[in-house]
């Protein structure tokens, strides 16, 4: 299931307010646009649907999301409305066929797919229908929680998640030695995909880094030579290591640059949910960051394939030229913002505009930087 159109609002009538008008998404988008237009929201917003979902309980003050998603056989459309931590109205359709409705005292009416029939019911005003799930009752909320379980965030200029390590108990099994909390996720994947597919992992990814500019022979996970930290109960603090083909040691995640440590992060979460045959909704803010133009290049077009060829939903963002002049505008998601109001422009709504720009002979980044999307030929 990936998401067709997606719209979102907060704190509707105070200076606070904040609006992303509906727009339709394809199944790769590069988000593009100036500082501060709202890149980097955008994504944010589309990952609190998911975060949402997977919440029994309201845990945002205020915020409308509206979503269509849709499957092989037929289209869901969601919405929810939620102020001061309590559920205004939520609504699930499937195409013009109520699933379930509620409204703000939490009574409402769903659809019982084993008795085929809508159902009255009441629940606390500060939880969602959509997280009671029951595959023989609802089995269509389950639709929605895998699409928000498959969803994976990542920003490529933060550093915080190669700055945090793994704590491995010495005393214990490997399976049972490792606790995500606190960890980088991109060591649990590694070691979880490690265990379950062994070499067809190792040689997957060492492929895709070499693919990208990075040579490579060898990838793990082991304690770190270049930092040194005193962990009590003989207990290590291990991180990503890779084997470079020029040197003769390791280079560990704490020695490797912003740049390479995110792409290798990204592509450690790439294949193991390929091999998982897992349809992911992958979100990646400042996509290429922290790495030069061949790399970005190559990164980005590797990550396009993967997608297309694995069912996988990809949103980048981007404000970078090399990037745009490089990325098909057949992808490109343009974001205007005027005040606190959001519009994107595509193919789909300023289809003319797109077409016409193919016969200038500019590159891409003009397209954007001339406004040309908005204006056309005039």
């Amino acid at each position: 299931m990936i998401l067709k159109t997606f719209s979102y609002e907060e704190y509707e009538n105070s200076p606070r307010f904040w609006k992303l008008e509906e727009f339709k998404l394809n199944s790769i988008n590069l988000i593009v646009g100036n500082n501060t237009s709202g890149k980097s929201r955008t994504l944010n917003v589309i990952h609190g649907l998911s975060k949402l979902l997977l919440s029994p309980r309201i845990q945002f003050n205020s915020g409308t999301y509206n979503g269509m998603f849709e499957t092989n056989q037929t289209e869901y459309s969601y919405s929810v409305k939620f102020e001061d931590g309590k559920v205004m109205f939520e609504k699930m359709l499937e195409k013009d066929r109520i699933l379930f409705e509620r409204n703000e005292s939490g009574t409402g009416k769903i659809f019982n797919s084993d008795l085929k029939q809508l159902m009255n019911f009441k629940i606390p005003q500060n939880e969602l229908v959509a997280y009671r799930r029951d595959e023989i009752q609802f089995p269509y909320l389950e639709n929605l929680f895998n699409w928000a379980s498959n969803t994976r965030h990542f920003r490529f200029s933060k550093e915080q998640e190669k700055h945090t390590l793994a704590l491995i108990d010495s005393n214990k099994t490997p399976t049972e030695s490792f606790n995500m909390k606190g960890s980088n996720q991109a060591i649990e994947v590694f070691r979880r995909a490690k265990a379950r597919y062994r070499d067809t992992f190792i040689n997957n990814l060492i492929i895709d880094f070499n693919s990208i500019g990075y040579n490579i022979n060898d990838i793990d996970v082991g304690v770190l030579h270049s930092i040194k930290v005193d962990a009590p109960g003989g207990n290590k603090v291990v991180g990503l290591r890779v084997k470079e083909n020029d040197r003769n040691g390791l280079t560990d995640q704490n020695e490797m640059s912003d740049g390479m440590f995110r792409a290798l992060s990204v592509l450690i979460h790439y294949n193991y949910y390929i091999l998982e045959k897992k349809n992911l909704n992958i979100l990646i803010d400042d996509i290429g960051e922290g790495l030069d133009f061949e790399r970005s290049s190559k990164l980005i077009q590797l990550l396009i394939n993967k997608s297309q060829t694995n069912n996988i939903q990809l949103s980048m963002s981007t404000n970078d030229k090399f990037v745009m002049n490089h990325t098909s505008l057949e992808y490109w998601q343009i974001i205007s913002r005027e005040g606190a109001n959001v519009k994107m422009f595509n193919k789909y709504n300023s289809n003319k505009e797109f077409e016409d720009f193919r016969f200038t002979g500019l590159n891409n980044f003009d397209f954007f930087s001339t406004d040309f999307f908005k204006t056309g030929m005039e």
